[in-house]
């Protein structure tokens, strides 16, 4: 594997990076959390496979195979991946007059996509890029719940638009979430993907390599799309109409990855991390520094080396470094960063240690050489 020199914006010194590194670098930012990139990455590609299999499985014709041929309001077969079909033909037949059952159908669909996506921004309201949002594991269950209901229609043979309905609208949470952690890159409709790979190797043609870690990850979430379409072929032949029960699954798994990950890693309780029910402060409040609330008032000039009012991960890390885990950092900057501009101004470190004493409880974790981080 090839390597390049990079100077390390923490220590100024050389060092050795990776293709890998390199990649990741450009798709997450130099100051990712590797652990949660990886959470992110096998999340992505889990979400991509049961996006395509779903869409395969809701093509295949099986799990409705009793409906009557021409029925325009309880087709046969369904894609739940995308909208612009439903769209266009919505427009076209309200243009005829003469379908207004077929006219019905198709703006219902592409309502119920617009419905799944509308449920993962209400739950998510200020939901940053690469930042856990605390609805995100719930928003999983509900998109979960969603297709349970469309797959036990299928099940039991119950010929029904709403087994697409919902389907549609449990893709939509998904690609939702996706979209809002991601700063939509991970998109599970592919029309957005191919036109964006498209672009990336015309501007690798050009000799632009800026963009090659987003077109390797869209080309894995392409592949992982194609790759469920291909599972959904056998899996339908083995489980006929009760296989979209296997997506329903797969779907709460994402959900259930989701709260391991906040409990293993960021140590919310079980009972908050299904709920939703917690916040980058309540991260913070775990390791919460002693001392008084001016010397940490006076640590924002400290650590702002360049002058500029912000603070940015490097400065904490440099100012920091060895004093607080990467996972600490993290925490500190999503819970004081309350604009998403993914710095730290004057203002936003002052409410933030205000909030923190606003409680009158025990001071844990960084103990007292948070009080002057510069001192080794």
């Amino acid at each position: 594997m090839s390597v390049d020199e990079k100077v390390d914006p923490v220590s100024g010194e050389e060092v050795a990076k990776t293709k890998k590194t390199e990649i990741l670098d450009s798709v997450f930012g130099e100051d990712y959390n590797k652990i949660e990139a990886r959470f992110t990455i096998f999340a992505a590609v889990l979400i991509a496979i049961n996006n395509g299999m779903t869409n395969g499985i809701c093509l295949s014709g099986v799990i409705t195979i009793d409906a009557p041929a021409n029925d325009p309001l309880n087709p046969q077969t369904a894609m739940v991946s995308g909208v612009a079909a439903y769209v266009t033909n919505s427009g076209r037949f309200l243009s005829t007059w003469d379908d207004w059952d077929a006219y019905r159908y198709n703006t219902s669909m592409f309502l119920s996509y617009m419905f799944g996506a509308l449920i993962s921004g209400i739950l998510c309201p200020n939901g940053k890029p690469y930042a856990v949002d605390p609805m995100f594991g719930p928003a999983f269950m509900i998109g979960g719940t969603m297709l349970l209901g469309s797959s036990i229609l299928a099940a039991f043979e119950q010929q029904t638009r709403w087994i697409w309905y919902l389907a549609l609208a449990a893709n939509a949470v998904q690609n939702g979430v996706a979209s809002i952690y991601s700063a939509n890159l991970i998109r599970c409709t592919l029309t957005g993907a191919t036109t964006d790979i498209g672009i990336i190797i015309g501007q690798m043609m050009r000799g632009n390599f800026d963009k090659v870690g987003r077109g390797c990850v869209l080309v894995i979430i392409v592949i992982c799309f194609w790759t469920g379409g291909v599972i959904s072929f056998y899996a339908v032949q083995a489980f006929k109409t009760r296989t979209l029960l296997i997506n329903a699954g797969v779907f709460y798994c994402v959900g259930i990855l989701n709260i391991f990950y906040l409990v293993s890693q960021l140590k919310i309780s079980l009972c908050q991390a299904i709920t939703g029910h917690w916040d980058w402060k309540d991260v913070l409040n775990k390791i919460k520094p002693d001392g008084d609330k001016q010397s940490l008032f006076d640590l924002f000039n400290e650590l702002d080396n360049d002058g500029s009012g912000t603070l940015d991960m490097y400065e904490l890390k440099k100012g920091l470094k060895g004093k607080v885990s990467v996972q600490e950092l993290h925490a500190l900057l999503q819970a004081a960063d309350t604009d998403g501009s993914g710095d730290v101004d004057k203002r936003e470190w002052e409410e933030l240690i205000n909030e923190l004493y606003r409680k009158d409880e025990p001071n844990e974790g960084l103990a007292v050489s948070l009080r002057n981080p510069m001192r080794d």
